[in-house]
């Protein structure tokens, strides 16, 4: 029997059909509870054919700014389910629905999965919560995808006739957030997948570690990341005391300390804009580093004489986007969107971004700062005319043009660079882009957050001192809408990433333990955590040093519906031990999980140094855990180098041939002609229904060690 939409609507919402638009959650389901969202509308709905056949809906809620896409299968490809992209921030619905590297991959996963694919744009931009702003942090968090969740079922069974549909979410970073907070405030999916999720002491006290160890380690990283590689050795030989320190807080904060690698690459991240509202919601701090003893400014300026920068001078002129490419202001990369690099072409692109007429993007100053200083996070302080007292973030320096960093917060730049002139003053001070280093000192968070102790004494107290607020957990209700507290609705699998630089490999620990102490023994039947080697928090920087976390992903919200639907058990954990706030994953035989184990050798060590011309003797083994497939796939790279290259799709050029097997033992030589440090690379992919041929659900992992060429 098929229903019209208010037959469906009605009967619902007096609960004869509860279970139908609904989930088999704890406590039940709703239909449209939300006084907010309770009016969806369609205003698109046609059969498209590209990329593959499907039925096309947008649509919103009336009286918001909620609005979503669906991408139904035909009905030989439906079985009655649907997957809800959780984006790290609200994106415009259709944008949000790129994932997996596109909504065409995500479109041909979902119909391959029997699934619609969903996404919404959690209520828009303006739905953006930030500590101190006026939005509601819910709306974004948890209450759009819920209403979405609740109105694909009314139209999937408009569609497909009366069924019970089953809804599963995921999101990775700032989506791990939202997952989470949809999970814990909302009974309107049936499972979900958070991944490379954070926890309270992600912002800003995870950011900051990471920035001071680049500063102050910068000229020391290529040698520790060189000792972190296959072969390598002590990544704290040869530092001095303040870099011995930095290494050590940083490790023992749980910032990952393999992933120094990938120092030349990762960046600031995220706290280039969550500096700005640290410093409006704290700005005692940042007065109180320079000035009051127990903060390093006080107590040791000189760590920062070198690094501090205070550069007065004055306004030349103000640089419109509209002249920017005449005024040979270099436009970021990111702007440019590959459709061209004139810097006409991507300034228009950029002030149609914002609205379509010419915004401010520089200052030309009359004279620039010295040469060689580190600029990240500095700021662009107007000390006269109008404008006094406000601040400018800086984006980077290009000759005298002091070019400026655009973000959510871009919109009063305007307001700013309308009353400056010729003459007025301005300062570029990066003063408290240093004082944020080291603000996990004065952050500290409850013992739960157990890297915030070594900042303690033997009897608890903290031996800095510290914020009469917790920015973290500001944050944290802002990206998750409530706290946490490891109860939620229907079943979980976290996926956590060991090269992860912003959602730190043991955030997903903080929050099983939550899940353990709320849960007790019903957690074995709800929750799973794998831990994912060889993964960033990107898609494979370098692809003979990471893999992609797509394909993990993809079988864990597969491993989630078998869960849900037909009470299958995913694969056991991975088990791993955490020392020093470091995540150590379990020998072979023991370690789980879902991803294959591969041991790579060359002439039977991790290290091998020979003579160019002569033969290497390289040997693996590949070998599955339990219960989650055959390898099906497994490439050499030998020419890879120290050189970070990142998306190269012409390495692995040679393949393996053997039929999809459990375990895996694979030989072969190989001679490097020329001298160099060389660090072959085997990478496999298995596939838990041993697809060989299948674009999806493949788990990667690689093996790696070091040649040394003479």
């Amino acid at each position: 029997m098929r229903l019209d939409r208010r037959t469906f609507l009605s009967t619902t919402a007096i609960g004869g059909a509860a279970a139908l638009s609904g989930c088999a959650t704890e406590g039940g389901a709703q239909a449209f509870d939300d006084p907010l969202f309770n009016d969806p509308f369609v205003d698109v709905d046609e059969w498209r054919d590209t990329p593959v056949r499907h039925r096309y809906v947008h649509g919103g809620f009336t009286g918001t700014d909620a609005r979503f896409v669906i991408f139904f299968p035909p009905e030989a490809q439906y079985e009655g389910r649907f997957f809800q992209a959780i984006t790290a921030v609200p994106l415009p619905e259709d944008q949000a629905a790129n994932v997996f590297g596109g909504s065409e991959t995500f479109i041909g996963f979902c119909f391959d999965s029997g699934a619609a694919a969903v996404a919404s744009n959690m209520g828009g931009l303006g739905a953006t919560a930030s500590p101190g702003g006026a939005a509601d942090p819910t709306i974004s968090t948890y209450r759009v995808s819920a209403a979405t969740a609740r109105y694909v079922r009314v139209l999937a069974n408009e569609m497909y006739g009366r069924h019970r549909t089953y809804g599963y979410a995921f999101g990775g970073s700032g989506g791990g957030y939202r997952t989470l907070g949809i999970a814990t405030n909302s009974d309107a999916f049936d499972g979900v997948v958070p991944f490379m999720h954070p926890a309270p002491a992600a912002i800003p006290n995870g950011f900051a570690v990471r920035i001071r160890g680049q500063r102050v380690l910068q000229d020391k990283l290529p040698q520790i990341a060189d000792a972190l590689e296959p072969g390598g050795g002590d990544p704290f030989a040869g530092l001095n005391a303040e870099e011995h320190e930095v290494l050590t807080e940083a490790t023992r904060h749980g910032f990952p300390l393999r992933t120094w690698v990938f120092h030349e690459t990762m960046g600031i991240g995220a706290l280039a804009i969550l500096n700005q509202t640290i410093q409006a919601q704290d700005p005692a701090y940042f007065e109180e580093f320079w000035t009051v003893p127990g903060h390093l400014g006080a107590d040791d300026p000189q760590r920062f004489a070198e690094a501090r920068i205070q550069h007065r001078t004055r306004v030349r002129r103000v640089i419109m986007s509209n002249d920017a490419a005449a005024a040979n202001a270099p436009a970021p990369g990111r702007i440019q969107r590959g459709q061209s690099a004139d810097a006409d072409v991507a300034w228009q692109n950029l002030q149609n971004d914002y609205g379509g007429e010419p915004l401010p993007v520089a200052l030309e100053l009359e004279a620039p700062p010295p040469p060689g200083k580190n600029l990240a996070g500095a700021s662009i302080s107007i000390l006269s005319g109008p404008s006094a007292g406000k601040k400018i973030v800086l984006g980077g320096m290009s000759g005298n043009l002091a070019l400026f960093q655009f973000g959510p917060a871009s919109g009063s730049l305007r307001d700013i660079t309308d009353a400056l002139r010729a003459g007025h003053e301005v300062e570029i001070d990066n003063s408290n882009f240093l004082a944020i280093e080291t603000y996990y000192r004065h952050a500290l968070l409850g013992p739960d957050n157990y890297v915030c102790n070594q900042f303690r004494g033997a009897d608890g107290t903290p031996m800095y001192p510290q914020r009469p607020q917790l920015m973290n957990y500001s944050f944290l209700m802002n990206a998750v809408g409530s706290m946490l507290d490891g109860n939620f609705h229907g079943k979980m699998i976290v996926l956590q990433y060991m090269l992860d630089w912003d959602g730190h490999p043991w955030f997903a620990d903080w929050y099983r333990n939550l899940v353990r102490d709320a849960q007790g023994e019903r957690m074995g039947g709800r929750y799973r955590l794998y831990y994912v080697d060889h993964c960033t928090h990107g898609q494979a920087p370098d692809p003979t040093r990471t893999v992609p976390y797509t394909g993990a992903l993809q079988q864990a919200l597969r491993d989630v519906v078998a869960w849900v639907e037909r009470g299958v058990s995913p694969p056991d954990e991975t088990r791993y031990r955490v020392e020093d706030a470091q995540v150590q994953l379990a020998a072979a035989a023991e370690r789980k999980g879902i991803q294959a184990l591969v041991d790579v050798k060359a002439n039977g060590a991790e290290r091998a140094q020979v003579r160019a011309g002569e033969a290497v003797e390289f040997t693996a083994v590949i070998e599955m855990p339990p219960n989650v497939g055959p390898v099906v796939s497994a490439e050499w790279d030998f020419d890879a180098t120290a050189a970070v290259v990142a998306g190269d799709e012409g390495r692995y050029p040679i393949a393996e041939d053997f039929a999809p097997a459990q375990r895996v033992t694979l030989t072969r030589r190989h001679t490097f002609v020329r001298p160099g440090t060389y660090f072959p690379a085997l990478r496999v992919s298995s596939q838990r229904e041993g697809r060989a041929d299948s674009p999806y659900a493949r788990v990667m992992n690689l093996g790696r060690v070091r040649v040394v060429v003479t």
